[in-house]
């Protein structure tokens, strides 16, 4: 099979009027039976962008996970346009297989016009100081292949305040595009890089912060060696992201950091934050996910399952 670069892996062709379907198979992983939701989010944003006048850039997104698509069946992207204002226009993208709903997305966009008038300023800094030059322990480098994946991760240990508490811990990853990205900074690869990245890591962050094992390598293990899955399922049910600035290129390294302010009755909620290289904040995520846990589930730390 012929290897495809990240920017040709999201290619589209129009199918009727607002309709959009993939050129090229989705990226799973190896003996994965769904597609992962970041991938979701790009392809559907594509779409859109297909239906807007020039100098419009994406603003934030909402996904509603509604069912677990298939890999190797192509996607239908229905457009909808919702609203067409100076400064915002406002799209719906209904992700079909089969006829049948498996993704909604609401997206705006606003104009890239720079702000002229007074306005209110302030941001985060990072919470983490470790800096990386280059991932060497990539979650995703086992089953690599022509189709993808297009992203590297890499999980960085724990930081916890004290007391030690799953609410006040935050969970570092640095993550990116595997380039180059041949556009420009802040043009559409990189959003749609950035809305990869943004959904991956963030499943499995609750767990982390309660130190209770989703089968992925211990961090900083090289060895590759899987630790026990404590969980029969668990999936994302939402996401939605903010993207603060476009001065960025997501083929080179971001810092993500994600925390949790509720777990409970099967659910967690989680909030990351994304960073530049540079430690600027560029993006801000959210996401509610659903976990059923094996009856055997055990912890790390000293948190009552």
């Amino acid at each position: 099979m012929k290897s495809i670069t990240f920017e040709e892996s999201l290619e589209l062709w129009q199918i009727a009027p607002d309709v959009y379907e993939n050129v090229h198979p989705a990226w799973t992983w190896p003996g994965g039976a769904v597609v992962p939701g970041g991938l979701l989010m790009a392809m559907g944003s594509a779409a859109a962008y297909k239906t807007l006048p020039e100098g419009y850039a994406l603003d934030n997104l909402h996904c509603q996970f509604l069912s677990g698509p298939k890999p190797d069946v192509p996607f239908q992207y229905h457009v909808q346009r919702l609203s067409d204002g100076r400064r915002f226009i406002t799209r719906s993208v209904i992700i079909q297989q089969n006829k049948r709903n498996m993704v909604s997305l609401t997206i705006v966009f606003a104009n890239a016009s720079p702000w002229n008038g007074p306005a209110m300023k302030h941001t985060v800094s990072q919470v983490g100081k470790q800096r990386i030059e280059h991932i060497t322990i990539d979650d995703l480098e086992k089953g690599r292949g022509p189709l993808g994946s297009f992203m590297k991760f890499q999980r960085l240990p724990l930081i916890h305040a004290s007391p030690q508490e799953p609410n006040t811990s935050v969970e570092p990853v640095v993550a990116h595009i595997i380039g180059p990205i041949n556009s420009p900074v802040g043009s559409i690869p990189h959003v749609l890089g950035l809305l990869n990245l943004s959904d991956y890591h963030v499943l499995g962050a609750a767990p982390a912060l309660h130190g209770i094992d989703v089968g992925l390598p211990a961090i900083g293990d090289a060895s590759g060696e899987r630790t026990q899955m404590n969980f029969k399922l668990y999936t994302s049910l939402n996401h939605t992201i903010h993207i603060h600035s476009h001065d960025f290129r997501a083929d080179e390294m971001t810092y993500i950091e994600v925390t949790s302010p509720w777990t409970g009755d099967g659910r967690a909620l989680a909030q990351s934050r994304i960073f530049s290289k540079h430690g600027r904040l560029i993006a801000s995520c959210v996401q509610e996910a659903f976990y059923v846990m094996k009856p055997d589930a055990k912890s790390h730390f000293a948190s009552k399952l």
